[in-house]
Order: C-alpha cells, then sequence, then structure tokens
C-alpha cells in the first residue's frame, strides 16, 4: 500500500511535524531511517513508527482499486440502503431497507412496520449481512456503480480500520440551493485524507456511504437507534473510543441530491443541528462550539475590544510573540520557523473557530446583546462578514436554531460551552522512538 505524507506534514531533520492536532514528534536514528525508506516509497511493513505516524495523521495510506470478491470468489461486501418513501437512486444488488415507508416500497429486501429512523432501518439491513464488509448507501446519494467500494477496500488489508468514508458531494442541479450544497456541503468533509477522530480536521463523516468491517460495526452494537441524527457521528466515535481505525480517502467521490426545496433545507439543517445536545449527553466535550488556547483567544480578543489598526498590530504581534516564547520555552529543540508557523496557524483557527461559534450556536444570544450593545454590533457583524456568503450565513443560523432546540430538549447547555485547549502542539513519542532533546 502506497504512503503519503499529509498536505501539511513537515519533516525536519529527525523531527515530523503536523497533524491534527498538530503534533511534533521526534525520532531516534532508526526512525530516521523509517522516514527515508518512507519517503523512497518503501515503508517498513509494521514499523512502529508507521503505525504512529498513521494514528496522528501525518501520513495516508492510498491503497489501489480491489476485486469485490474473494480468492474464491465469494462476495466481499453487502451493499445496504436505507430508505423512507421510493428512494432517489437504487444501488445494484443493495439490501433495500424500508423504514415504515406508506405505501410500502416496491422491492424491498426488508420492511420495518412503523418508521423507526436511519439508525434503526440500517440495524435491520445490518442484521441480514454474511460479509465480512458492509457499505451503507443512502437512497438519495448517486454513487454510479460499485466501483467506489473496490476503490476503499484496500484499506481493510490493515486489520485496526473499522470504517472508511469517501467524499460526498452534492450533485450538479439547477437552482440556489443546489449550487450552496455544492460549494458548502454539511456531508462534504473536504478535499484532504484524513484520520476520522473527534476533535481532528476531520471530527466525523455522514453515514450517505460508508463502508465498514462487519464485525467491528457489532462489536460495538451497530447504530445507535435512539438518535434520529447524529447516529452516524455517535458510531465514528464508538468505533474510535473501542480503538478502532476510521479513514476518510477523498480520492473516492459520490454525489447526493440536495434538498429540492428551501423548507426541506431548513428541516434538515434545524435536525443537523439538534442532534448536537444528544451526542453530547453520550460523548460530554466533544461537541464544543469552539475550541480555544488563551493565547489564541487574547490576539482576537484585544482588537475586539479596542479596535484600531494600531491596536490590533500592536496587540496581535505582543501576543504571537509572547506565545511564541513561551513554546520555545516548553520545546526549547523547536526551531524559531516552526513555532512561529504553529502559533499563528492555532490563532488562525481559532479566529475561524470563534466566528463560526457566533454564527451558529452563539448567535441568538449575540444578536440580543446587539440590541443594546455596540461590542456585541461589532462582534456579529465580524462573524457575517467571515462567512463570505449570505447563504453560509443562513445555513449556520439554521444550525443554530437546532442546537437551542437540542439543548431544551436535553436539557443540557453542553453544546454552548467553548472547550479549552493548552495552545500548543502536543509532544508525542513511543518507547522505541524517543523525543530529542
Amino acid at each position: 500500500m502506497r504512503l503519503v505524507l499529509d498536505r501539511d506534514t513537515r519533516i525536519d531533520g529527525r523531527r515530523v511535524i503536523g497533524g491534527s492536532p498538530r503534533t511534533v514528534l521526534g525520532v531516534s536514528e532508526a526512525g530516521a531511517r523509517t522516514l527515508d525508506r518512507l519517503l523512497a516509497g518503501d515503508p517498513p511493513v509494521g514499523s512502529p513508527l508507521i503505525e504512529r505516524l498513521l494514528d496522528l495523521g501525518l501520513i495516508h495510506p492510498e491503497p489501489e482499486p480491489r476485486p469485490l470478491v474473494d480468492a474464491d470468489g465469494a462476495p466481499l461486501v453487502t451493499v445496504v440502503t436505507p430508505t423512507l418513501g421510493e428512494p432517489r437512486h437504487r444501488h445494484p444488488d443493495a439490501v433495500l431497507v424500508d423504514d415504515g415507508s406508506t405505501p410500502p416500497v416496491d422491492g424491498a429486501a426488508v420492511r420495518l412496520a412503523a418508521n423507526r429512523g436511519p439508525a434503526a432501518a440500517r440495524n435491520a439491513g445490518l442484521a441480514t449481512v454474511t460479509t465480512p464488509f458492509v457499505a451503507f448507501v443512502d437512497a438519495d446519494v448517486d454513487t454510479g456503480d460499485a466501483t467506489w467500494i473496490g476503490d476503499l477496500i484496500g484499506h481493510f488489508d490493515d486489520d485496526r480500520v473499522a470504517l472508511v468514508a469517501p467524499r460526498v458531494v452534492a450533485a450538479e442541479r439547477p437552482g440556489m440551493i443546489a449550487r450552496h450544497e455544492r460549494r458548502h456541503g454539511a456531508l462534504d468533509m473536504g478535499e484532504s485524507a484524513a484520520p476520522i477522530a473527534p476533535n481532528s480536521r476531520v471530527a466525523y463523516v455522514p453515514a450517505a456511504a460508508i463502508v465498514c468491517r462487519t464485525s467491528a460495526l457489532r462489536a460495538v452494537g451497530g447504530f445507535d437507534e435512539g438518535l434520529r441524527t447524529g447516529e452516524d457521528v455517535d458510531l465514528v466515535w464508538r468505533l474510535v473510543d473501542a480503538a478502532w481505525r476510521c479513514r476518510y480517502d477523498p480520492r473516492v467521490i459520490v454525489h447526493h441530491e440536495p434538498r429540492a426545496t428551501l423548507a426541506g433545507f431548513a428541516r434538515q439543517r434545524i435536525g443537523y443541528g439538534a442532534s448536537a445536545a444528544a451526542l453530547h449527553r453520550r460523548h460530554p466535550g466533544r461537541l464544543a462550539p469552539v475550541a480555544f488556547s488563551p493565547w489564541s483567544l487574547a490576539a482576537w480578543a484585544i482588537p475586539t475590544l479596542a479596535p484600531g489598526r494600531i491596536t490590533t498590530w500592536l496587540g496581535g504581534v505582543t501576543v504571537t510573540a509572547t506565545a511564541t516564547v513561551r513554546l520555545r520555552r516548553t520545546m526549547p529543540d523547536l526551531p524559531s520557523d516552526i513555532a512561529v508557523d504553529t502559533v499563528w496557524r492555532g490563532t488562525a483557527a481559532t479566529g475561524s473557530a470563534l466566528a463560526r461559534a457566533v454564527r451558529r450556536a452563539w448567535w441568538p444570544l449575540v444578536a440580543l446583546a446587539a440590541v443594546r450593545s455596540r461590542l456585541a454590533r461589532r462582534i456579529l457583524l465580524a462573524a457575517v462578514l467571515a462567512a463570505r456568503s449570505p447563504a453560509v450565513v443562513a445555513d449556520d443560523a439554521l444550525h443554530g436554531i437546532g442546537v437551542w432546540v437540542g439543548v431544551r430538549r436535553e436539557r443540557t447547555i453542553g453544546p454552548l460551552v467553548p472547550r479549552r485547549v493548552t495552545g500548543r502542539p502536543e509532544r508525542r513519542t513511543t518507547n522505541r522512538y524517543r523525543p530529542l532533546s
């Protein structure tokens, strides 16, 4: 299997820097030789360092397409499609699960007596699976054919991989909603490969199209039928908590149908937001609207509280310089340019996350305060301008309505509370590879 460096990974002598969250990994002389082999395209099989780099998102596997049958010609994968009503797309040889449709869907292999939600429908399909792998494909997803599964199944050569997801992009359709979803789709996790894990660049993936190891799904109990939305997020996090690997491979693209009406779009976005509170009950702290370090927060708070060109420049430079010095004291062997780059990246990410939190979870509070507070109006305006698109602002606001609906229903403010982080890259090592001093 070919292994490639992540787009943000940097190798500096016997250090590997990158990943999400950002990591500085020091390696021994033997580790440096392993890196040389990796860069030469011949990574040692089973190397603990290679395994570590994979887990940290510093490198990614790129397997070749594989057949969907074993050496004896037996199928390796069963496709399961849950549907409520007539499916927009029928997938070849799929186990079609009718989730209590009225009238019943013609040709369904499994029928539920009443509508119980996508989690229950997928579990009902999973119960019929006898193959080593199962692919879940929603009824509004156009995969073209089964070749996308063959493009992903090589990831399962790694016995620790439980789930692999392609990139889900909105199909090209006419209309404002379709154009927005094409550019800013809620199901599109971006163009960069990543391990899927909480509090990382790709924290979850939609179950609109995923391929899973059947035994791993059954080991964690399948999808949580108590969740009408967010069941895919919950599944990924339970797999990760059970020490399985989950991978996102955007080289493989499938297309989903955008919502046809504004009302349908609004219901979907509000539903996504409403899942946050129920997920917080199951996974406390993982759905904070923003994660920040005190230094990154200060870099944005100074120009916000005391706006002005000079204040903004002096405040930003002072905070960044101070944070860089503190980081160098913590990691004295860290080169200055890497320390500065790390601090700037953290500051920029915090600013983007704060703006999105204002547009989503916090906008009702900020809008209410803006009636009387000039500062609140300034914050709200900055968050709106940062979106660069009225459609993104509307999308985020609908999601925020859903968050508050869920907060009220679940009686928890967890999805509204920010999470503090250390603000410095995490230094990691293994028993075999020690950091440099």
